[in-house]
């Protein structure tokens, strides 16, 4: 696993609060929890992934895949593992995917601000990475998980102020770091 200090953050905070509710990890950045022939994915994605220092970004994306009735564990593994099930589809995707049906939004699509949300943070802070797993962790239970069991799911009431403060907290992250 990657040893920067958020993700000594979301260890500490998101893994044992969704390992309780039954979810498995996948590598260091994933989380997977199945139900029957559909699986659930919880995808974290770092801006500057390897940076241990100065000001960086994160954002989560999850997933809904309904397989085919007739897909086996066989077939459907190597479907899960595959870095494919996180592009978009076009021609060349390897016939394991097509036995999939799969749905994915970024987590911010599904909370108040209703569009793609990147978590900012300074790596050289523990407690600010800390704040923001505290943060990705609320967010997954309270927007997230409602959005994995319900199939017509409404958005809360669009609200523009979070997005604008976290893009402000970056840009003067960086410039502090200069």
């Amino acid at each position: 696993m990657l040893d920067t200090p958020v993700q000594c953050a979301l260890d500490e905070v998101l893994a044992p609060r969704l390992v309780a509710l039954g979810w498995k990890r996948r590598g260091s950045r994933g989380f997977l929890q199945r139900h029957g022939s559909t699986a659930w994915v919880i995808r974290i994605q770092h801006g500057d992934y390897y940076k241990k220092h100065g000001a960086c970004r994160l954002t989560v994306r999850v997933m809904r895949i309904k397989f085919l009735p007739f897909a086996s564990r066989k077939g459907i593994e190597p479907c899960l593992r595959s870095p494919q099930l996180w592009r978009d589809r076009s021609w060349e995707d390897p016939i394991l995917l097509r036995l999939a049906r799969r749905t994915m939004r970024p987590l911010g699509e599904l909370t108040e601000v209703r569009e793609l949300f990147w978590y900012s943070y300074d790596a050289d802070n523990p407690a600010d990475c800390l704040r923001v797993a505290g943060e990705v962790t609320d967010d997954i239970e309270t927007y997230a998980m409602p959005w994995f069991t319900r199939l017509f799911w409404r958005a809360p009431r669009r609200v523009k102020g979070r997005k604008a403060s976290e893009q402000a907290r970056y840009d003067t992250l960086r410039a502090e770091r200069g």
